[in-house]
């Protein structure tokens, strides 16, 4: 990740009603490039969720959809093709669901996700 320069210019209109702290976190903020750093810490929270709140299956599912969308997004930018997206995605579940613990997991119960929401 490279850092973008700033110039005083370039603070948001907002600034003068942002602290100091939250000034250095949102110049901070601008030096990342790509969801990388994104995408892990939704891994990393999902996993807490899993581990202190394991019956919020709506919260839970929420959480891996965002991740989902997030991998995808970012092969969206990386890449054209369908297939690769589709794998992508494949892929992403597949790594969720290894990294949560899952041994049956939705997407791959016959019923459909219906089945396992909480309405």
């Amino acid at each position: 990740m490279t850092p973008r320069p700033q110039s005083p210019t370039q603070d948001p209109i907002y600034a003068s009603k942002m602290s100091r702290t939250d000034k250095k976190k949102l110049a901070d903020a601008k030096t990342v490039h790509g969801l990388d750093d994104e995408i892990a810490l939704l891994r990393l929270q999902l996993a807490n969720l899993v581990d202190n709140d394991p019956d919020n299956i709506p919260l839970i599912f929420k959480g891996a959809d965002l991740i989902v969308r997030a991998v995808a997004a970012k092969t969206r930018v990386a890449k054209n093709s369908p297939e690769d997206l589709d794998q992508a995605v494949i892929d992403s579940l597949r790594e969720a669901a290894d990294t949560l613990g899952l041994d049956r997991v939705p997407w791959s119960c016959e019923c459909g996700p219906e089945c396992h929401s909480q309405s």
